[in-house]
């Protein structure tokens, strides 16, 4: 059994929405963009630990965008196969299929409700599947300390019910070596003659003070003198090299919270029960690394549906998933899908933590490689476009592969902007030359099915290769202008002729010519193309103040197209 999808209706940041799942789905997005909320919406249905008043919404708990009548939410599960929810479902389902809906109207009286496709919905008595369908929570806020205490008693009696006969003879037999030793160790410890004379005046006032004392006396024992009570009272605690490490890292708790709770289901393993596994952000206090590592091993360990929501492109890397989910913030609609995982799946070996904080952007810069990654953060500081404040992120395709991170973006409702260079190739075997770049741009025009482009590039197509040398003639130039302006309509902006070119032609040209000690423009070029990269960050570490020279430069129209792209998204109240 699983969660095929869930529809929301007015809950929260949620005015209609229909959100996908798969066996193992992650769940991500920026701050404030409805990760909890989605979550609390399966919880509605499925958690147990909600008790009949967590049913009765508040006026919050109403999507203040639309001002709705009434809250809906309902879950249609799939594969339902397993006994025990076919028995409590009965008529219900459909070719193991059912559908779960919670509904509550302003007044805070609610009801829930079950049926299938064909058949249709009806009342019924709260949630009677909840012994045998239940959702398991994690959630972001977890007290480990708090958790390990509470849950190694029950991992220990878990695993005590579970062993068969020979082992409990075995334990029990173990346990008595364990009580002998115990009545040695602290007769060993009370022979000591400094333990023996520092209690000796302690037991002789016992006595004066009650006859009932005599015969009694106070010892100093090592732990519970039972060793019964001794096992019963164990601290967990982790060795290296047999000396025990102290819980102070909230990392390693962390890790110890998701091994220790992993055990407790793997032994309990109830019969009549089908979970469903929510883990809120389990990446907390780990670094990367770790972030990766725990990632993958979530991914593969547990059993049954998994959703997992997170803020970490690490995590994002790692996690093998077969639904993605992004949801969608400032109004946006929240994506899910086979679509949007075709997309993620065509990164392939692009996708890397880098890669992966597009997914928690609110629009991104698509540049060619590194150099242009370092200047254009720089130049957004220095125009006063503060990238972190709005949540933007400039990434190298490390090329001219544009195409598949502007379909992730695509997919994923993200605002884009992208430059690249204007290329001039040499055609082989021909003393002609072509303009690489604009055809560059065109094609992906084409691919986005951008049908303005198209009637521009029939004009011009024939006209972008020449005899002669490299250099582009003035009538070509002008003749693919209106292309070039209709491209950038599009957020497809491309150089005059590449990064360097175009900053020698700049204003910036007398602090270019200084730094390098170059006054000839090609070799000044050659000097900025040279390990073009490096070059570039240790220019701009002396010359970052020198960039404001370039707000009204056309270098800064892809960082202002890109904030009017984000800053005209629908806005939720």
């Amino acid at each position: 059994m699983r969660i095929e999808k869930v529809h929301i209706k007015g809950f929260r940041n949620y005015d209609d929405a229909v959100v996908e799942f798969g066996e193992k789905t992650l769940v991500f997005g920026p701050n404030d963009s409805g990760k909890t909320n989605l979550l609390y919406a399966l919880r509605v249905l499925f958690d147990p630990n909600l008790s009949a008043k967590d049913f009765e919404l508040t006026a919050s708990d109403f999507n203040c965008a639309t001002n709705p009548e009434r809250v809906e939410i309902t879950a249609t599960l799939c594969d339902i196969h397993e006994k025990c929810l076919v028995s409590v479902f009965g008529g219900k389902l459909k070719d193991g299929r059912t559908d779960i809906s919670y509904v509550c109207e302003r007044d805070g009286n609610y009801a829930f409700f079950a049926g299938n496709e064909i058949d249709g919905v009806e009342r019924v008595q709260s949630r009677f599947y909840i012994k045998h369908l239940v959702l398991e929570y994690v959630d972001s806020t977890r007290d480990a300390a708090r958790f390990l205490k509470r849950s190694q008693a029950a991992l220990l009696e878990a695993a005590r019910n579970v062993r068969n006969e020979d082992d409990a003879h075995d334990d029990e037999a173990s346990i008595r070596g364990i009580q002998d030793s115990l009545e040695s160790l602290n007769k060993g410890i009370s022979g000591l003659h400094y333990i023996a004379d520092a209690l000796k005046s302690v037991n002789d006032e016992m006595v004066r003070i009650s006859a009932l004392n005599e015969g009694r006396e106070a010892r100093l024992v090592a732990g519970n003198t039972d060793a019964g009570k001794l096992l019963d009272n164990l601290q967990l605690a982790y060795l290296s090299d047999d000396a025990p490490l102290t819980f102070g890292g909230e990392g390693r708790s962390n890790q110890l919270f998701f091994s220790t709770w992993l055990s407790q289901r793997s032994i309990r393993k109830p019969v009549e029960k089908v979970s469903i596994v929510v883990i809120e952000e389990p990446e907390a206090h780990l670094h990367p690394q770790q972030q990766r590592a725990l990632a993958k091993y979530l991914s593969g360990c547990i059993d049954g549906q998994v959703i997992l929501t997170t803020h970490s492109p690490q995590v994002v890397e790692q996690f093998t998933s077969d639904a993605l989910v992004m949801t969608g913030s400032e109004g946006k609609p929240t994506c899910s899908g086979s679509d949007l995982v075709g997309e993620i799946e065509a990164l392939g070996y692009r996708l890397n933590p880098i890669v992966a904080e597009v997914f928690f952007s609110r629009g991104v810069f698509l540049v060619e490689g590194p150099s242009e990654v370092v200047f254009f953060r720089a130049l957004a500081e220095a125009v006063g476009v503060d990238l972190n404040r709005e949540n933007l992120s400039i990434l190298s395709v490390d090329g001219v592969g544009f195409k598949p991170y502007v379909f992730c973006c695509k997919a994923l409702g993200i605002p884009w902007v992208l430059r690249t260079d204007n290329d001039v190739f040499k055609v082989p075997k021909r003393e002609q030359y072509r303009l690489a770049g604009v055809m560059r741009a065109y094609n992906i025009a084409e691919s986005l099915g951008l049908d303005s482009v198209e009637p521009l590039w029939s004009a011009v197509k024939e006209s972008l290769v020449w005899n002669g040398g490299p250099a582009v003639p003035v009538e070509i130039v002008a003749a693919v202008k209106g292309l070039r302006d209709a491209l950038e309509h599009a957020g497809i902006f491309l150089s005059d002729r590449d990064l360097e070119y175009d900053l020698i032609a700049s204003d910036l040209r007398g602090v270019l010519v200084s730094y390098y000690d170059a006054e000839d423009s090609e070799e000044l070029y050659d000097a900025m193309t040279a390990r073009k990269a490096e070059r570039m960050y240790a220019f701009i570490g002396k010359n970052a103040d020198e960039l404001g020279c370039l707000a009204e430069s056309g270098f800064c129209e892809p960082l202002s197209m890109l904030k009017r792209l984000v800053s005209a998204s629908p806005h939720d109240d």
